[in-house]
């Protein structure tokens, strides 16, 4: 519904395109996004609108809270992730045993601060992550800041992609590893399964500047799992 809002707000049409190639107005459904299932052959990531100024895009972002789901890309709104239970339980996860292995710095000057899915954005691109970490650190020279002017960009960033596809997940990696800005970034794929099942299997990747910009570590933080999750995604 907040997605309809947004781009009505935007004057555009919101067609979508099957799988199959055929194309279709969501404009006149009241649960848009709301089940998965319902929209599970939209390709993704999807441009929502075209023609958009980033401040006109983070003002819209602002005014209806949505966060996580879309970004900006050169005047392009495009929406990466849907909603839903297993992508958020596994942040939520994920955060609360980062901070649980940083909790020995707490009070020191290398405390780690929790700094979540904060608003950064470049020439070209507007993102939010997953999660974000990082130290206290001095203002940086503007416009090389994760605002444009001088904000420091996270250390350590998390995405989740369930919905999301994994090369676009990848593709953003290219966005937080660049020169002068995140040194970690770690990435979590969820095999998506029917709304009534709950997730059993994911893969994660460790991404670090002292293994090559970019490139995948030789020893990922966590290696390919397996495993079943029932105790974790309970949606």
């Amino acid at each position: 519904i907040v997605l309809m809002r947004f781009q009505k707000e935007c004057q555009t049409a919101t067609i979508i395109e099957t799988c199959g190639g055929k194309r279709e107005n969501l404009m006149g459904r009241s649960n848009l996004v709301a089940d998965i299932n319902c929209y599970s052959y939209i390709r993704l990531p999807y441009v929502l609108v075209k023609g958009i100024a980033i401040d006109d895009y983070e003002e819209r972002v602002e005014k209806f809270n949505i966060h996580g789901c879309w970004e900006w890309l050169n005047g392009e709104v495009l929406i990466y992730e849907l909603p839903s239970m297993p992508h958020e339980v596994c942040i939520s996860a994920i955060v609360k045993q980062i901070n649980r292995q940083c909790s020995n710095a707490d009070g020191t000057n290398a405390e780690i601060h929790g700094a979540g899915s904060t608003r950064t954005r470049d020439r070209n691109r507007g993102k939010e992550a997953d999660a974000s970490f990082r130290p206290k650190k001095l203002a940086v020279t503007a416009p090389n800041g994760s605002n444009r002017d001088n904000r420091p960009w996270p250390n350590l960033v998390v995405e989740v992609a369930y919905t999301e596809t994994l090369d676009h997940a990848e593709e953003v990696l290219k966005y937080w590893m660049s020169p002068g800005r995140s040194h970690d970034c770690i990435i979590v794929k969820i095999d998506l399964v029917p709304q009534d099942r709950v997730p059993v299997h994911m893969r994660a990747w460790h991404y670090c500047v002292s293994a090559g910009r970019g490139s995948r570590n030789t020893v990922p933080l966590v290696t390919t799992v397996m495993l079943d999750y029932s105790n974790l995604f309970f949606c």
